[in-house]
């Protein structure tokens, strides 16, 4: 399952563990509701261990080893269940998220005009606004400050790394 990140490499790891010193500096790392005390506790080094040496699956397969997740979810202030893919969505979406973050950063860096969107993840029914970012050009430094402002929120309506969109960016 996951998520099929084009251009994985040591490098491109390496930028999304700087983009996570950088949120940490900054005081933005995102702690989902989602995590329990001891979630909260071990996620910003869970992450960055799945940033710089596994993947989307190893963080999730963690997530639930670990027994991360609160039994229960809140929604509109009602206490339901925890979604059976909670552990999924989270980790695809934030190591997505630092993905596509080391993309602009290596993008910036060769000076390149744009990185491009891409399924990552097949889907059996894919939205049709998902559907218009495959293929769509982003002008890098422009899409890294939204990413970098979109902490623990979905990106704005257009851009890939909305919560289990199942798109990614690649280097053009």
């Amino acid at each position: 399952m996951g998520l099929n990140q084009k251009d994985l490499n040591p490098e491109i790891r390496g930028l999304m563990v700087q983009e996570m010193d950088h949120d940490l500096a900054g005081q933005n790392i995102y702690l989902s509701s989602r995590l329990n005390a001891q979630g909260r506790d071990v996620w910003y080094q869970l992450l960055k261990e799945a940033s710089a040496n596994h993947s989307d699956d190893w963080l999730a397969n963690e997530i639930v080893r670990q027994r991360l997740l609160n039994p229960y979810d809140l929604r509109q202030g009602k206490q339901i269940a925890m979604r059976q893919d909670a552990h999924q969505m989270l980790a695809e979406g934030e190591f997505n998220r630092f993905f596509m973050r080391g993309i602009c950063l290596k993008a910036i860096q060769l000076g390149a005009p744009a990185v491009v969107g891409y399924r990552a993840r097949a889907s059996q029914n894919p939205r049709p606004d998902s559907q218009a970012i495959i293929g769509k050009k982003f002008e890098p430094r422009e899409f890294l400050e939204r990413l970098r402002s979109a902490i623990g929120a979905d990106t704005p309506f257009g851009y890939p790394g909305s919560a289990n969109s199942g798109l990614s960016v690649e280097l053009t």
